[in-house]
């Protein structure tokens, strides 16, 4: 029994069914074919081709063949970038990175009076950078890698002469670029300059001074020493003042008589030295800076060199030597008692 076309049932895989032929139903009105099922079957080659050119790109070639059909082709091309290269295998592609690292050359050269810094790369490319010799400055030793900046010695020498008169002198300060700074010393009240000239001056005084007259004047039981200028604008007074037991007399304005109203007691203690006693007892009551001691005739200071007492009075009457005295002849120690 015939079945027709469109009843046959559809199916996307042949299962487990060996299929041996495909039927085909034709629109055109023909009979129905049968095709084997290879003719369905897609076959595929890849290939890779180097291309020609800069940069060198590869071709990737995929051919698909299907069945007793003609052969189609697809080709995806396989570019070059910046620094890269690629290579085209049997069935691969190689890609591999070019190095293009750049050296670099720094060096000095010489351009006239100033100095060119050239950077050069392996590409040939140059930069360069001038360095130009300011005020006071050159350039030397310049080689290729290296120069020597150099600061002429410009240094400026002063002189300072003066000129002018009595009444003014101006000292100028003149430098050897030819640059002058002056300074004017101005004589004031009783000065004035003389021997001006080069590099000195004599500063003189001109003043006449006061005049002063030195008198006593009786004032009371006192008398004043005046100090009596000539101008009579710069006097000044010293008052001498009769304390007790003392008497002031003017007897002129030139000449004071001081007189003492009370008598001074002098008494001499004499004692022998044995160079082991230190202590010995006075007939008269005093204290110590009313003694003076003798020794064999030698005067004793009350202190030594570092300010230590060298003896001392206590009591009144009890005279202490600090170290004892050496031996003397009877009555060898002179105590000198001013009362």
């Amino acid at each position: 029994m015939a079945v027709k076309f469109s009843d046959f049932t559809q199916k996307t895989t042949a299962e487990s069914v060996d299929v041996t032929e495909i039927v085909g139903y034709l629109s055109t009105g023909q009979q129905n074919i049968r095709i084997a099922p290879s003719a369905f079957d897609t076959t595929y080659a890849f290939t890779t081709v180097t291309n020609s050119g800069t940069p060198t790109n590869v071709d990737f070639i995929a051919t698909a063949t299907k069945g007793t059909q003609a052969s189609t082709t697809e080709t995806v091309v396989f570019a070059a970038g910046s620094n890269v290269t690629l290579t085209a295998g049997t069935r691969e592609i190689t890609i591999a990175s070019t190095d293009t690292n750049t050296t670099y050359d720094f060096a000095a050269a010489a351009s006239g009076s100033n100095v060119n810094l050239n950077l050069t790369d392996s590409g040939a490319g140059t930069d360069s950078v001038l360095i130009t010799a300011g005020s006071n400055v050159n350039f030397s030793s310049v080689t290729s890698a290296g120069f020597t900046i150099n600061a002429p010695d410009t240094t400026n020498t002063y002189t300072l002469p003066i000129t002018g008169d009595a009444a003014a002198v101006t000292a100028t300060l003149t430098g050897s670029a030819g640059d002058t700074d002056p300074v004017i010393i101005t004589a004031g009240t009783d000065i004035s300059f003389s021997s001006v000239a080069g590099g000195a001056f004599t500063i003189d005084s001109t003043a006449t001074g006061d005049t002063y007259d030195l008198n006593a004047t009786t004032d009371g039981s006192n008398v004043d020493l005046n100090i009596t200028s000539g101008s009579g604008t710069d006097n000044s007074t010293v008052q001498l003042t009769a304390g007790t037991g003392i008497t002031l007399t003017r007897n002129s304005s030139a000449e004071v008589t001081i007189d003492s109203a009370a008598g001074v007691t002098i008494t001499k203690e004499q004692f022998t030295g044995n160079n082991a006693d230190t202590i010995f007892t006075l007939a008269t009551t005093t204290t110590t800076n009313k003694i003076n001691i003798f020794i064999n005739g030698v005067y004793q200071n009350s202190v030594d060199s570092s300010g230590a007492a060298n003896y001392a009075v206590t009591s009144g009457t009890t005279l202490t030597f600090t170290t004892a005295p050496p031996t003397t002849a009877t009555n060898g120690i002179e105590v000198v008692i001013t009362q």
